[in-house]
């Protein structure tokens, strides 16, 4: 999965700008299939919330990490939370 690992890293704070770089990329790549969407930019991205060890042990970089996919609505990026209890 994208994130978790970096989570534990000192440099967490630097993924979202590469995860941001890496759906810019996807998104380009697409520019061949041009003639099925109307615009790149607006392909969707799916991002899903990662489990309760993650959150729980790395709070501080989860919210670094996972707040940018839940926080970036222009991006187009649709994130789906995990329930608020266990």
């Amino acid at each position: 999965m994208q994130g978790e690992f970096d989570l534990m890293t000192s440099d967490y704070a630097s993924h979202p700008q590469h995860f941001n770089h890496m759906v810019e990329a996807f998104r380009r790549d697409l520019k061949q299939y041009h003639s099925q969407l109307n615009n790149i930019t607006d392909a969707p991205w799916f991002c899903g919330d990662t489990t309760w060890y993650w959150k729980e042990n790395f709070p501080h970089s989860y919210e670094a990490i996972y707040g940018n996919y839940q926080n970036n609505v222009l991006a187009q990026y649709y994130f789906r939370r995990l329930p608020a209890t266990r």
